[in-house]
């Protein structure tokens, strides 16, 4: 190795050298499964934690392992065409619902239609919401370009005469 490699390495935060040996130290030393979920509820005060930040660190199949938390509710799982972010499921933070509430929030009738729900505020004396911005909105229209006409030009390359009829 060259002594500039060497250099490189050394200034890395994630090798370290042990007996003349490079280490490479993860970043955040996951190595089973039940430490991936003490990462995802350590960093859950932080928002989401992305599975493709340490998808090379891990020694397990990070995928299956997400899988198998999601199946068992202790995360939950956001996927979008990149990269999939997971948040730790903080069940025991959860208060539950008076019974009470929950008999009232299911017996409320809501309108099926707009306009049955409208018709059913104005018996009850309260008027919907009206539009009260009618202004149309400019939308700068782009100028169309003239169409490009084919113009005849005058050959003036009298070597070509022969070849070309003129």
């Amino acid at each position: 190795m060259t002594k500039e490699l060497v250099e490189a390495l050394m200034q890395s935060n994630r090798i370290r050298m042990k007996d003349e040996k490079f280490l490479f130290e993860p970043a955040y030393g996951i190595r089973t499964r039940d430490q991936l979920l003490q990462v995802v509820r350590q960093l859950s005060k932080e928002g989401g934690f992305e599975v493709t930040r340490i998808a090379n660190d891990v020694l397990f199949d990070i995928n299956v392992a997400v899988d198998v938390a999601f199946q068992s509710n202790l995360v939950y799982c956001i996927t979008s065409s990149k990269e999939k972010v997971i948040f730790y499921n903080s069940k025991p933070h959860l208060k539950s619902v008076d019974e009470m509430f929950l008999e009232k929030w299911n017996s409320i009738n809501v309108p099926a239609t707009d306009l049955d729900l409208q018709n059913e505020l104005e018996i009850l004396g309260h008027s919907s919401i009206k539009e009260t911005d009618n202004r149309k909105s400019t939308i700068p229209t782009k100028e169309k370009k003239a169409p490009s006409r084919k113009r005849r030009t005058k050959i003036s390359n009298t070597h070509l005469q022969d070849l070309l009829d003129l």
